[in-house]
């Protein structure tokens, strides 16, 4: 028993340990990518069916740091089922710390967002794209960081035509990641 308090307690020490001998520092160029899951959902009004559901999901952002606390990046996101049906933006993203000693993040990105259904009968859908995320770089080393993340990216707007040449329809397309970064400052 005792021994396993002294392991919960180093475990809840450690990410203090790591930021007292690895500051939070931020300059220059940043590169950060990640994996792990997505729930996604595509509908729309005259769909024969939904899809969507939990699949590999991932994201790569490249990009400067303009202050400690806030990163001007490029970002990519992306989710695909094992069918071969994918979601995915491309996008600008304005990074901001609101503690610069502390590695939480809060994110925001507009850009471009499609998807491919594959097997509805329709030419894929595009259009405007927006996210909302939030992260936290644990400094493992000087310029090194393992990054849990959360994203939510979604399509707003956008059309969609069946090959048949049927009108436009609107989708209704959003990816919600959940994953682990590597992220180098």
């Amino acid at each position: 028993m005792k021994r396993s308090t002294s392991i919960l307690a180093l475990i809840m020490l450690l990410p203090a340990l790591a930021a007292a001998q690895h500051p939070q520092t931020r300059e220059g160029f940043g590169i950060s990518f990640g994996f792990g899951a997505g729930s996604a959902v595509f509908t729309c009004d005259d769909c024969p069916t939904d899809w969507g559901g939990t699949a590999p999901s991932g994201y790569l952002r490249l990009g400067g740091y303009l202050s400690p606390s806030i990163m001007l990046a490029g970002e990519s996101n992306g989710w695909s089922d094992p069918d071969g049906a994918s979601i995915g933006a491309i996008l600008a993203v304005l990074q901001w710390y609101p503690m610069v000693e502390r590695g939480l993040y809060l994110k925001g990105g507009l850009g471009y967002a499609y998807a491919d259904a594959l097997d509805f009968g329709i030419d894929p859908p595009s259009g405007f794209g927006a996210s909302l995320g939030a992260g936290y770089d644990l400094r493992v080393a000087r310029n090194f960081a393992l990054t849990p993340y959360i994203n939510y990216i979604r399509m707003i707007g956008g059309t969609m035509s069946w090959y048949d040449g049927d009108p436009n329809s609107s989708p209704n397309i959003g990816v919600f990641q959940f994953g682990l970064g590597f992220t180098w400052f």
